[in-house]
């Protein structure tokens, strides 16, 4: 997943699900807000106070009834950036402008040394009034592995396999939030697999598409229609034969029923393929690729 989409991914779960900006910021960063009982995703432009383009990745006000009592921004920080420097100062300033309420500025920083680099006061020139931005790093992202608790919060479960998919508990984070994504945007679902494959350490990767060939099928009832129909019934069919032959079998199926078309050329690499890890990652893949040359892709 590049990082172009991955962005695209992330910015996606606050625009779903805007509470998720204020639990974040209350939860794991223990800032207290305004109380409120609705949160909603507003116009992110902020050109119509500032002479150039400038546009944050979300912003969500809160409210409590009638009234507007908060309004938060969240930037996506993949890495270092000077410029964000200058522009996130404007972008609360510009807010607080606009809405006439306080702002909060959160950056999701998934990378630690992106983290630091974030948290550092930006010096605005006027004395005694450095502007902080709220980051959240890797260590401050609760660690989701229940997935009871994945399903009460799909978003926070992603984030969690992101943050520590290369940690101890990366496989039991990753089958947590594989169970929570009947829950999330169906249309964005071929994306959530290679979210949480890309951002697994290699062992933790193996053991989750283990896990996932190994699913007693008959008792697992899958939630979403993507996955009934992608993943399912091509796993069951490699599990039962028990073969590499079984596993080519079933990716073929999963490729056919997500209406990928290999070529003659395709199908026959797949026919000679003996490697084991590579059959079960194009199985996996096959449930949110959308050609065959990114199902095969190294």
């Amino acid at each position: 997943m590049t990082s172009s989409v991955l962005h695209d991914v992330l910015v996606a779960l606050f625009q779903q699900r805007p509470q998720l900006a204020a639990e974040l910021i209350t939860d794991a960063l223990h800032v207290p807000l305004p109380l409120h009982d609705a949160s909603e995703v507003m116009a992110s432009d902020l050109t119509q106070l500032v002479p150039s383009e400038y546009r944050a990745d979300v912003v969500v006000r809160l409210r409590r009834g009638d009234d507007v009592r908060h309004a938060l921004i969240v930037e996506v920080q993949l890495g270092k950036d000077e410029r964000k420097k200058w522009t996130w100062p404007l972008y609360a300033t510009a807010l607080r402008a606009r809405e006439h309420v306080p702002v909060t500025l959160l950056v999701l920083a998934p990378r630690a040394a992106v983290a630091d680099w974030a948290s550092l006061p930006i010096e605005l020139g006027q004395p005694a009034s450095a502007f902080v931005p709220l980051v959240l790093g890797p260590s401050l992202v609760p660690m989701v592995t229940r997935s009871a608790d994945a399903e009460r919060s799909p978003e926070l479960a992603l984030l969690s396999v992101l943050a520590h998919g290369h940690g101890p508990d990366a496989t039991a984070i990753a089958i947590a939030a594989i169970h929570s994504l009947h829950l999330l945007d169906a249309d964005a679902g071929r994306f959530y697999y290679d979210f949480i494959l890309g951002a697994l350490n290699d062992a933790a990767r193996k053991a989750l598409e283990q896990y996932m060939l190994g699913i007693d099928l008959s008792k697992y009832e899958w939630q979403s229609d993507f996955a009934k129909k992608h993943i399912a019934q091509g796993v069951a069919q490699g599990v039962a034969q028990g073969r590499l032959e079984g596993k080519i079998d079933a990716l073929l199926f999963a490729l056919n029923s997500s209406g990928l078309r290999p070529t003659t050329e395709q199908v026959a690499m797949i026919r000679a393929c003996r490697d084991d890890h590579a059959l079960n990652t194009w199985i996996v893949r096959a449930a949110s690729a959308s050609s065959v040359a990114d199902v095969l892709d190294p």
